[in-house]
């Protein structure tokens, strides 16, 4: 907002200052005194004064302030009058979607309460907004339906102010004689019993109707009368509509050098009420009439200044209505989502509205130096208290989220582990249905931790990607067809996979966030595909920059879920005993590929089905002499399974564990913390160590330090220390000389194997 459309007018009214003052004396006996009945009357007070002088900002901040004193108080008297004028001080300051609201609600106040002199305020205002956004008639339907109501109360002034309104919408409509007829009704009200600012309107109605019918003498005579008017009331708005009236007459008439110096005075006057749309119209007016008389230079730059503050107007615009929609879907989604947070919202709500009583006692100062000041720093200071609460109750629910995948993870531990050691030692046991359910079930609940944690990963910015790490394609596409296979079982449909000629089978990526993706797409597409063929498709671009993979299926296709399917918690369409999962997949997904700086897109196919398309860029890599070697590693380890020492505290976990490690013939021995694991690795000297990252009294990598530094002391070869966590590897942590692999709860025997492809350490 520009500093000028706050400050005073340079010939203020007599008294005007005594009069700030005494009220503003009165607002802090109120305060003081704990009254906020009386707060909010002198609020009240401050308000009307503020808004006559064109103060819109001043006016919708002393509005807004009182609106609080009156809720406090239970005054359901002064609420509506603060509020009505706080909406006409944001309509002023272009800010129609707040005042709109504002207004709707005070329409349905007073039809509920029977407040007909509130009804008609409320539906006039409503037509003044339906006019300025061109719908003249939803803005007659208001107006008329206001006049209805002020038949009805004896309030001669709202009545005079809404055949105003009528006759230049009749103006507008190409109905001059109703126009002519509405504001002779409005004439004959008597004139003592309206305000300044209706008899204002009323000579601005008659202007209009004078230059209507062309009586140029006519409209010049009012148009003065106007300006003399505006001038008395002291109105920096008024005056600057009023010359803005007053210009184009002259200009018009041939008094060109006068009609300047009235445009110019108009704008700055506007410009001081923060009014750029007026302001805009009057520069614009200012430029015909230089081109008139021929100095079209500076009528040029007059266009341009007018161009410019309609665009400014138009964002500011925007800019406030996705501010709005914005903050009312995190405010719908806080208490929706944390409800049980409603007893500090309260208490949160309640200091907010003390601290806002004590601000008004530092606005009453600031005031006296400069209102500008005050309203900024309260704005600023509400602005960042949102902020700050906004941000706790956010940081509360991703912690929430990241607590849940924690801890779901170490009972799934045990689930998968016992069925999956069950199923290695009995093939007939692996081909039960209630085993293969219950196994399935399982890896469901090991799904959604992973959804949740990515979740809070992703929306913490703390998204792990390892971009230069080395990737190979055929055996990406291997394990997650197994891993697929795994999870679905017998309801696998059939996956097609077709590489074109000439991709490199080495690439740059995280080979894990991109087995991630493709598993979740090829599970999506089993689930919602129907029993049909799945199709997994590698190509390269022509340029050879970006690597394309297709997930395609031949089922019903997205149909109108299409647009909202990268939103969290969208789910497709499906039927039976497939509709699981949490609805975050796809979402996570997507976030994932931008991560690693691809895109991921949605269509159906020609021929029906959904096709999911990625493309990433493309980076070849180069094999390491070993990787090069063929058949260089199986499905199984080369020399079998180690001893293996187990250190975690969480029994479910353990057990799960262990039970992975018995499928694999390990030989197995159990810790729960540093005390209990140092005699098994005297006596033992495992050569492979998982590790569980957080155990209750001591830090899993502490404990890894110490035995780095044991085996050091005793001149052992480097023994693998494996971590198990139910979280991410942090990225900020530096492990390569500590670790030498990360696991995530929970363990399944597919990651285990690949951890054991390792060569043997003895």
């Amino acid at each position: 907002m520009p500093a000028g459309a706050q400050e005073p007018p340079e010939s203020p009214v007599p008294g005007d200052d005594a009069y700030v003052e005494r009220a503003t004396r009165l607002l802090q006996q109120a305060v003081e005194a704990g009254d906020s009945l009386a707060t909010a009357r002198a609020q009240l007070a401050l308000t009307e004064h503020m808004y006559s002088r064109g103060l819109w900002a001043e006016a919708a901040a002393h509005a807004d302030l009182g609106r609080n004193a009156a809720r406090l108080a239970g005054d359901e008297t002064l609420l509506p009058e603060l509020e009505h004028f706080m909406a006409r001080a944001l309509l002023r300051m272009e800010r129609s979607a707040e005042a709109t609201r504002l207004y709707l609600s005070l329409l349905d106040r007073a039809e509920q309460t029977g407040d007909q002199a509130l009804a008609a305020r409320a539906s006039l205002s409503l037509s003044s907004l339906q006019g300025r956004a061109g719908d003249l008639e939803s803005a007659q339907r208001f107006a008329e339906s206001a006049l209805q109501l002020t038949g009805v109360v004896d309030l001669p002034d709202l009545r005079a102010r809404v055949l105003i309104n009528l006759a230049r919408i009749a103006l507008l409509q190409d109905r001059p004689e109703q126009g002519r007829a509405h504001l002779a009704q409005a004439q004959a009200l008597a004139a003592e019993e309206l305000t300044d600012q209706t008899r204002s309107s009323l000579l601005m109605a008659e202007l209009n109707i004078a230059a209507n019918d062309g009586a140029t003498e006519r409209a010049l005579a009012i148009a003065r009368r106007t300006v003399a008017l505006a001038e008395d009331l002291d109105s920096v708005f008024f005056q600057a509509f009023a010359l803005s009236q007053l210009a184009p007459l002259l200009c018009r008439s041939g008094q060109s050098e006068e009609a300047i110096v009235h445009f110019e005075r108009s704008a700055a006057l506007f410009e001081q009420s923060d009014a750029p749309v007026e302001q805009s119209e009057t520069l614009m007016a200012l430029a015909q009439c230089l081109h008139d008389i021929q100095r079209h230079e500076q009528a040029y730059a007059n266009v341009l200044a007018s161009r410019s503050l309609l665009q400014e107007a138009h964002s500011r615009q925007r800019s406030d209505s996705m501010q709005a929609s914005l903050a009312a879907f995190q405010s719908e989604r806080q208490l929706r989502e944390l409800a049980r947070l409603g007893d500090e919202e309260q208490l949160l709500r309640a200091r907010v509205s003390e601290q806002q009583l004590r601000i008004s006692l530092m606005v009453i100062g600031l005031l006296l130096l400069g209102a500008l000041a005050g309203v900024l720093w309260m704005r600023n200071r509400s602005i960042a208290q949102q902020r700050a609460a906004q941000q706790q109750l956010e940081q509360t629910r991703i912690d929430l989220l990241a607590r849940t995948s924690h801890e779901i993870r170490n009972p799934a531990q045990g689930l998968i582990g016992l069925l999956e050691r069950q199923s290695s030692n009995d093939p007939r046991r692996a081909e039960d249905p209630d085993h293969r359910s219950a196994l399935a079930a399982a890896r469901m609940i090991q799904h959604l931790a992973n959804d949740y944690l990515d979740l809070s990963l992703l929306e913490q910015g703390k998204l792990r990607i390892c971009s230069d790490a080395r990737c190979r394609l055929s055996e990406l596409i291997e394990h997650v067809r197994q891993l697929a296979e795994s999870f679905l079982g017998e309801v696998m449909p059939a996956l097609n996979v077709t590489v074109a000629p000439g991709l490199a089978d080495w690439i740059h990526a995280d080979a894990d966030r991109l087995m991630q993706v493709l598993l979740n797409l090829v599970i999506n597409a089993a689930r919602y595909g129907g029993d049909d063929e799945i199709d997994l498709i590698l190509d390269q671009s022509d340029d050879g920059k970006c690597l394309i993979i297709r997930v395609e299926d031949r089922g019903p296709g997205l149909g109108n879920a299409d647009t909202q399917l990268f939103d969290p918690y969208v789910r497709g369409e499906a039927s039976g005993e497939n509709v699981r999962g949490s609805g975050l997949g796809l979402s996570i997904s997507a976030r994932i590929i931008d991560a690693m700086g691809g895109r991921m897109r949605a269509c159906n196919r020609d021929r029906g089905g959904a096709r999911f398309e990625i493309r990433l860029p493309l980076r070849v890599a180069e094999p390491t002499p070993e990787e090069a070697l063929p058949d260089r590693a199986g499905d199984a380890p080369a020399a079998g399974c180690p001893r293996v020492l187990l250190v975690d505290d969480d029994r479910f976990a353990r057990m799960g564990i262990r039970a992975v490690l018995d499928s694999f013939g390990c030989e197995t021995y159990e810790a729960a913390d540093w005390s209990a694991m140092q005699p098994l690795v005297e006596e033992h000297d495992p050569p492979l160590v998982l590790l569980d990252r957080h155990l209750t009294n001591e830090d899993g990598l502490e404990i890894a330090r110490r035995l780095r530094e044991r085996d050091r002391r005793n001149g052992r070869s480097r023994r693998r220390i494996v971590m198990i966590s139910g979280s991410q590897r942090p990225s900020d942590l530096d492990q390569d000389d500590l670790l030498d692999d990360w696991l995530i709860k929970p363990v399944t025997r597919a990651r285990f194997a690949l951890v054991l492809k390792t060569p043997p350490i003895d």
